[in-house]
């Protein structure tokens, strides 16, 4: 393996997101994969690979650690063996990486967790769904006591989605 920092930039040049204290390659892309390389910050899921003002693409990911891993760091210390791996990582774009780490209080390990489950989970069973669940909408539109009436695409798309995923993402329940 290439050493010094040359090599370092060729392993980052390689890497699906940008490196984080020497995240193995097989976590690092078990993190994109489980997140579909989207921000997993409850309610942000950005695309992490297209810029989010000019569309274009590049690689705008980052490795977040749930427990810090330095002493001193944001929520509390891990130690050398859970440092980076897949639990101990959440995929986050750098808004949000700055923001769970400026401010460790609002959003402590448990909280972060749980943004990570969620996500996941979502992302699993929305990429889990198989054809059975291909379908034709026939929107039908019309005036009502003169007010015109009309489902939002939003609306039709939630319904079409399994319970637990629609409440997932919308924190309702069915």
């Amino acid at each position: 393996m290439p050493g010094g920092r040359a090599g370092r930039a060729k392993r980052h040049a390689q890497s699906p997101f940008v490196l984080s204290r020497n995240v193995p390659e097989n976590v690092r892309l078990q993190l994109v994969a489980a997140s579909a390389g989207r921000c997993e910050f409850r309610s942000c899921n950005q695309d992490l690979y297209i810029h989010p003002v000019t569309n274009e693409p590049g690689n705008f990911a980052q490795a977040a650690h749930i427990v810090a891993f330095r002493a001193g760091g944001p929520r509390g210390e891990v130690s050398a063996e859970g440092l980076n791996t897949f639990e101990n990582l959440m995929l986050l774009c750098a808004e949000c990486h700055r923001l769970v780490d400026s401010d460790p209080q609002r959003y402590p390990v448990e909280l972060l967790r749980e943004f990570k489950r969620e996500h996941e989970e979502r992302i699993f069973t929305v990429t889990a769904l198989g054809p059975e669940y291909r379908t034709t909408v026939i929107q039908l539109r019309a005036n009502i006591g003169g007010q015109a009436v009309d489902i939002p695409a939003s609306h039709i798309r939630e319904v079409l989605l399994p319970s637990e995923v629609s409440g997932a993402a919308t924190g309702r329940s069915y």
